[in-house]
């Protein structure tokens, strides 16, 4: 008689000592002892949850091509064959429609014999039971745990795992903390899209994806806080965390406020307020405070618009003659036709070498991912049937979550269509050459953001003009080297607030 031999392990079992050599040898001992001939051996290391395995797929289809020459299909234990009843059976019953016998060494039953179905039965049911029993103690150790404020799944991005006092698992923060916190409270400002927070955060050094912003700005979880959904009959609730909040609750409604377009940029005061473009980003030139603005109403009862510092100081100037001083200054700014053209043959050589280099990290990239949501499946499966502990659970999630998401961030920045490139290009340097007409047609909200953007270091209103001690690098360097290529010195454009002057290229007028 011929038969082939199927052998399965997992976690639990190698810890009972019940490892692959073990069977493999209890298996032949019995072929030996009954003069069976093996002629082929196939083996797991996989949970029997499915029949998805990839040698016991491999053992079908090497036994639909040999069925004629093989008699048995030995296993140890039922168990090894399959945890669910109802795939048992329906394997059983293919196996022997080959004319193959499946025989459980260790747990022996006759075919032939009625009655002895029933103890198939239980030798199938069994495991199954196990399964599901161990399954139910682990999610209601999970929603236990939930209820108490004990975060259990992988770490969200600016939290890391530790242990408590009492040796359990809990999130602190990591390295990225402090920057979750800030791209928190820079949304909360209402000056940022998310795509554009997005683009700041990552020159900070806290890469994320444009999907992954929203998941991150409405997760609870960073105010001290996160949702535990319905199990049995306990219904969907809000729990406090244990683990230390990065931003408060106050922080934390303010992003949702500002999310559902009611937030501060849009509410507080006034702050769109047509006449005041420009409030929150002038400082006194006096005491180096924030400057605000208000309408001022005269003997005649006509109303009259300031920027105006609190007292002492009384520094106050009429709000559209600081406007029309702002405009003025962002005229200076330009870059004329030629160097426009030469940037953009630079900029075109270099996203033409870079085309070929991203085509193929994107597909090491995806395989690397593919590989990793595998692994994934892999540990859910583990968990579930309880080959593993939480706590490695947690930290194997952690870990290759952690990973799928720096390849995901990868693979979002590795670069744009020509199409897009194009689009951006132009639309770029238009913008570029026409500062103060970008600005004059903009709406307030856009002009919020654009000089939020390109002014980090404020502006100060003095004798007229406008300056500003700090302007975006991208600008900083642009004008630098406008400079350069004209053979100015940097002192003869720049003042020591880097105020730029005119290039001798009169201002474009074309809007937007």
């Amino acid at each position: 008689m011929n038969a082939i031999i199927y052998t399965r392990v997992s976690t639990d079992d190698q810890a009972k000592n019940f490892s692959l050599p073990y069977q493999v040898e209890r298996l032949k001992t019995y072929a030996s002892i009954n003069q069976m001939q093996i002629v082929a051996e196939f083996q797991d290391d996989e949970s029997a949850k499915s029949l998805n395995r990839p040698d016991f797929q491999r053992m079908i289809a090497y036994s639909k091509t040999n069925r004629k020459g093989i008699d048995f299909l030995l296993i140890t234990k039922w168990d090894r064959f399959s945890r669910d009843t109802h795939d048992a059976y329906v394997m059983i019953r293919q196996f022997r429609d080959m004319g193959i016998t499946v025989q459980a060494i260790e747990q022996p039953i006759d075919p032939s014999v009625p009655e002895q179905k029933i103890m198939l039965a239980f030798y199938l049911a069994a495991p199954e039971v196990e399964n599901d029993r161990r399954s139910l103690n682990i999610k209601s150790g999970i929603f236990r745990a939930k209820t108490e404020g004990r975060w259990v799944s992988a770490a969200p991005l600016g939290y890391k795992y530790s242990r408590d006092d009492k040796s359990k698992p809990i999130l602190i923060p990591s390295e990225k903390a402090p920057l979750i916190r800030q791209l928190f409270e820079e949304y909360a400002k209402g000056v940022y899209s998310m795509f554009e927070l997005a683009r700041v955060m990552r020159t900070r050094g806290l890469v994320i994806s444009k999907s992954h912003m929203p998941r991150i700005l409405s997760n609870p979880i960073y105010a001290g806080k996160f949702k535990v959904e319905s199990y049995q009959k306990e219904p969907e609730k809000i729990v406090k965390a244990i683990h230390e909040p990065l931003i408060s609750e106050e922080t934390f409604e303010q992003v949702q406020r500002v999310i559902r377009g009611r937030g501060l940029a849009r509410t507080n005061l006034g702050m769109l307020d047509e006449a005041f473009p420009l409030r929150g980003f002038l400082l006194c030139p006096q005491c180096g405070r924030p400057i605000t603005g208000s309408p001022s109403r005269g003997k005649l009862g006509k109303l009259y618009h300031y920027y105006h510092c609190h007292t002492p100081c009384k520094e106050r100037n009429r709000a559209n003659e600081v406007d029309i001083a702002f405009v003025q200054y962002l005229s200076q700014i330009k870059i004329p036709g030629p160097i426009a053209k030469l940037y953009r043959t630079v900029i075109e050589d270099l996203y033409s070498e870079s085309k070929n280099t991203a085509a193929k990290d994107t597909k090491r990239i995806d395989s690397e991912l593919q590989e990793l949501e595998d692994k994934l499946l892999k540990i859910d499966e583990k968990y579930i049937d309880g080959e593993i502990s939480a706590d490695s659970y947690g930290r194997l999630k952690e870990s290759l979550a952690t990973r799928k998401l720096h390849f995901q961030n990868q693979k979002n920045n590795l670069g744009i269509t020509e199409k897009e490139f194009t689009s951006y290009f132009d639309y770029c340097m238009n913008i570029f050459e026409n500062l103060d007409q970008y600005y004059i047609n903009a709406d307030i909200e856009k002009k919020r953001r654009f000089v939020g953007s390109t002014f980090p270091g404020k502006i100060i209103y003095q004798n007229n003009q406008c300056r500003t001690p700090k302007i975006h690098p991208a600008l900083d360097c642009i004008a630098n080297k406008i400079n350069s290529l004209e053979n100015k010195k940097l002192s003869e454009s720049f003042g020591e607030s880097h105020e730029v002057v005119g290039t001798g290229v009169e201002p474009v007028t074309s809007g937007l």
